[in-house]
């Protein structure tokens, strides 16, 4: 069993513009094999003016081979503009995998964004 966790985290200002993009892409392994949890959470920031926009969104994949629930993943996401200060918060958890009683993976992400 190999857990491969990778978070990629972008933040461009464009003048007063604050524009962020945060990627988090989880994948759990399994080496005899077969692949058993792929999660993958995509969130974007836009800022029209002065208003903060946020868009989050969250493709979660749960996969049960037999009868063992083996992936879940969840993504929650948070953008908030007040005034000139950009606040944003993006929390990614994703877990949690079970091989016979043995829990074998969790990851987490978090990401901050301030300009």
């Amino acid at each position: 069993m190999s857990e491969l966790a990778t978070a990629t985290i972008g933040n461009i200002d464009y003048g007063s513009v604050m524009v962020g993009v945060a990627t988090v892409i989880v994948g759990y392994i399994d080496y005899e094999s077969v692949m058993v949890g792929v999660a993958t959470a995509t969130v974007g920031n836009i800022d029209y003016g002065s208003v903060m926009v946020g868009v989050a969104t969250v493709i979660v994949g749960n996969i049960d081979y037999g009868s063992v629930m083996v992936g879940v993943a969840t993504a929650t996401v948070g953008n908030i503009d007040y005034g000139s200060v950009m606040v944003g918060v993006a929390t990614a958890i994703v877990g949690n995998i079970d091989y016979r009683s043995v829990m074998a993976g969790l990851a987490t992400a978090k990401v901050g964004y301030i300009d």
